[in-house]
């Protein structure tokens, strides 16, 4: 077994809560980002997205980005939540960083302290475990890297109809779901050590949350949030031989993949 590549789990699409459209501008036509209230799957392959659409709802739509960019077709679904799996508890499954990203593909990745990678985008010259660059380099606003969670999910609903063996992978840009998703992981991690439960017969429920507050100027906002919860009580979870047989596909063995790329949306108002 080769140790020195890490793999990763076939991707079939993603989950998110938010979708890329075109409006009009007085220098022409524009992408910008759109949020949805309910789960947007996407994928580069039309057949999925399609078998997603009827079981869920929506309708199959060609994403505007470049043809040549990864999650070309969506449906914004009708499904506020659903029921997933997770197929484990490493790293595989869930990790976060903070991230940059510039049209040639990811240009920073770090972990609050040290950057890991870091890609000149003009020169392409790459550098890598190094201090900060978004606090050495004084960096503001769009230009500072953006917290980047990724959550790998099998969905027993879906997987009578859509082909292919793999994960749907749960990925935002924003802090509010990174901070659900990560307490949430961090206390199954605990309770699977604690009780010896194999984190795939642990039945949960991915749903899109609002969350409210005030930007900057104290004016009120609103924004979703992607949040994961189980669906049975805690005394079930801490008591494992009394936990309910939860209907789950196979764990998708781990096949060489790339790291996924292109940009997500943040989590923003409505």
């Amino acid at each position: 077994m080769i140790v020195s590549s890490r793999l990763y789990y076939p991707r079939l699409g993603r989950i998110s809560c938010g979708y890329q459209t075109t409006r009009q501008s007085p220098k022409g036509v524009v992408i910008h980002p759109s949020r949805s209230d309910t789960l947007v799957f996407s994928s580069d392959d039309r057949g999925r997205i399609e078998a997603v659409a009827s079981v869920l709802g929506g309708t199959v739509q060609q994403s505007p980005r470049p043809a040549g960019a990864d999650e070309r077709w969506f449906a914004v679904t009708g499904a506020r939540e659903l029921e997933v799996l997770l197929p484990s508890l490493d790293d595989q499954t869930w990790d976060a960083w903070y991230e940059a990203w510039g049209q040639g593909g990811l240009l920073r990745r770090c972990d609050g302290v040290r950057c890991l990678i870091a890609i000149n985008p003009e020169t392409g010259e790459r550098t890598e475990d190094v201090p900060c660059l978004c606090d050495a380099d004084g960096l503001e606003g769009d230009a500072r890297c953006r917290v980047t969670s990724r959550l790998n999910v099998l969905v027993p609903r879906l997987s009578g109809v859509v082909p292919g063996i793999g994960v749907w992978q749960v990925v935002s840009r924003g802090e509010s779901t990174y901070r659900s998703i990560a307490s949430v992981i961090a206390l199954l991690r605990a309770l699977v050590q604690a009780t010896g439960a194999a984190a795939v017969r642990i039945p949960l429920v991915l749903r899109v949350e609002e969350r409210q507050g005030r930007d900057a100027q104290g004016r009120p906002r609103r924004w979703p949030v992607l949040a994961l919860q189980s669906t049975v009580p805690m005394a079930v979870l801490l008591g494992s031989a009394s936990a309910p047989s939860a209907v789950a596909a196979p764990a998708a063995a781990a096949v060489a993949a790339p790291e996924p790329a292109g940009e997500e949306l943040e989590e923003a108002p409505f």
